[in-house]
């Protein structure tokens, strides 16, 4: 196990955070802005859908994280997000320049879809649903 402290970067995380913070677990359609210049919108169900169906803070936190990776490190990577619910952290990735495979159970994957639909362009969503 390795902990690491990286209180160099902690100011510029925090002063983004403050920008997160804004209760949006009941918002019905979300946007995050990312320090690349590009957003992610989603769509978000949490009566419907229970946990899948919103954005968790940690998710915010590492989209954001995943934007600051400069995207020739993203170039080739294969990701596979289990429990994808949203979408944020594959989105993010995808956006990075990551060819990323979202997964989850039956009843979330039409939800998740059209997250991704609504992020990515169409040539780089394929369905296996």
């Amino acid at each position: 196990m390795s902990l690491v402290v990286w209180e160099d970067s902690c100011h510029l995380l925090r002063s983004q955070l403050a920008n997160l913070r804004d209760d949006v677990m009941d918002a019905p359609l979300v946007t995050f802005k990312l320090p690349t210049g590009s957003s992610i919108e989603l769509e978000q169900r949490y009566q419907e859908l229970g946990l899948a169906g919103v954005v968790w803070d940690c998710g915010r936190v590492a989209a954001y994280m995943i934007s600051m990776i400069p995207p020739d490190i993203f170039a080739g990577t294969r990701i596979l997000e289990l429990g994808s619910g949203t979408g944020i952290l594959g989105i993010a990735s995808a956006l990075q320049g990551a060819d990323v495979t979202f997964t989850d159970i039956p009843s979330i994957i039409p939800f998740l879809q059209a997250n991704v639909q609504r992020n990515l362009p169409s040539n780089q969503v394929e369905s296996s649903a």
